[in-house]
């Protein structure tokens, strides 16, 4: 990835002032921490390593500080943004003016009087595997020159160091590119984070046979994500090979039924990470149905991503007018389903783009007015 300084961001020019500098409303390098399985450190979900645990002993609190994640805050400050920043699709852009007075705040209460050093970590990303149980047509994993990796005990055992210096109020991630219940050892991994203080939380495709030993597991995590497009069994098992709808949602009764079993309270929230193409799309009503029926309080859409390896999936874009037509109307009647349901949701990614196509500005805006509503209410770190 290309991390070079590219042109300062402006917003549309003011006649009377000129044009105003802004920047993306993002602290992640600031008080995020994410370890991939090979040990590479980054400031966030879409940037390059700028560091790594390796066997010369570096700490992590230098490589949070080192000269990379300087510059990188510096270029959030300034608006002077690079190039992973200029292309973010998960944070907006605010008046970087706003977004000092955002940092000033957050740093006053830790007593950080340097702009530029790290803060306190407030969200832990561990990727414990980046190697998949499944083998979705859409996805990078499933690209002929992907190559996961699961984490070893030995980087894990460092890691445990860091998840007990980071305190019990930050948030702890387990998830990864691959499924992190996949890893052989991820109950033991899991495990020792819940000993240290945490409850941690997951992105998972549930597609496993779950032994009644990992079910008691996942019952002590505080949120779990599940990736699940359509409640169409058929359709799932070919374009995504060894998931059935039918078992995910059996395994999330499973794991609401051992929660109450052991008297853990809260029970795991769960939620439900949705990607939206063609042919999903043409279930996706059946599917929101069943998602609210089962009591779930929380959905992320997606906007499919092309890659020249995906054969059974295409975006909404490249639909022809009377199918936009129909998908139109079942984006329309989704939104009111879950409205009244009282459902918080979001659209990630460039999905926002995609409904502009399909549903004109009007709908846009009122999309972005629910999604603001939904990013301020929501529970779990959509990432």
């Amino acid at each position: 990835m290309n991390d070079s300084i590219t042109r300062p961001a402006t917003s549309p020019v003011n006649a009377k002032n000129g044009p105003a500098r802004v920047t993306r409303d993002c602290l992640d390098p600031w008080n995020y921490l994410e370890i991939s399985a090979g040990g590479h450190i980054r400031p966030c979900c879409n940037f390059s390593p700028l560091g790594k645990l390796d066997d010369l002993g570096e700490q992590v609190g230098a490589i949070r500080d080192n000269d990379k994640f300087r510059a990188l805050r510096e270029s959030l400050l300034s608006g002077d943004l690079q190039s992973p920043c200029q292309h973010c699709h998960i944070r907006k852009m605010v008046p970087v003016r706003a977004f000092k007075r955002r940092l000033e705040k957050a740093a006053s209460r830790r007593d950080v009087a340097d702009s530029l050093a790290p803060l306190q970590v407030a969200e832990f990303r561990i990727d414990i595997n980046e190697k998949c149980n499944l083998r979705c047509d859409y996805c990078a994993v499933s690209s002929p020159d992907y190559r996961g990796v699961e984490m070893d005990d030995g980087l894990f055992t460092r890691i445990e160091k860091i998840v007990g210096d980071i305190g019990p109020r930050a948030t702890v991630h387990v998830n990864g590119h691959g499924e992190t219940t996949y890893h052989p050892n991820w109950m033991a991994m899991c495990r020792a984070i819940i000993d240290a203080g945490h409850r941690p939380q997951i992105i998972t495709n549930l597609a496993k046979n779950y032994t009644g030993e990992e079910i008691d597991l996942l019952a002590k995590f505080s949120s779990i994500q599940v990736s699940l497009d359509s409640d169409d069994d058929a359709l799932m098992k070919k374009i995504r090979k060894s998931v059935r709808a039918t078992h995910v949602f059996e395994t999330i009764q499973r794991i609401r039924d051992a929660a109450a079993r052991h008297n853990i309270r809260p029970v795991p929230r769960m939620s439900f990470s949705v990607g939206i193409y063609d042919p999903s799309i043409w279930t996706l009503e059946s599917f929101v149905h069943r998602i609210i029926a089962c009591g779930v309080r929380d959905v992320t859409f997606w906007n499919l991503v092309e890659m020249q390896h995906q054969t059974l999936v295409k975006p909404l874009r490249n639909l022809d007018m009377a199918d936009r037509t129909r998908a139109r109307s079942i984006l329309s009647a989704v939104r009111r389903k879950l409205e009244n349901a009282d459902v918080n949701y979001i659209f990630a990614g460039d999905f926002d783009a995609m409904v502009e196509q399909l549903s004109g500005a009007t709908q846009l805006r009122s999309t972005f007015r629910r999604i603001y509503r939904a990013l301020g209410r929501r529970a779990l770190s959509f990432r």
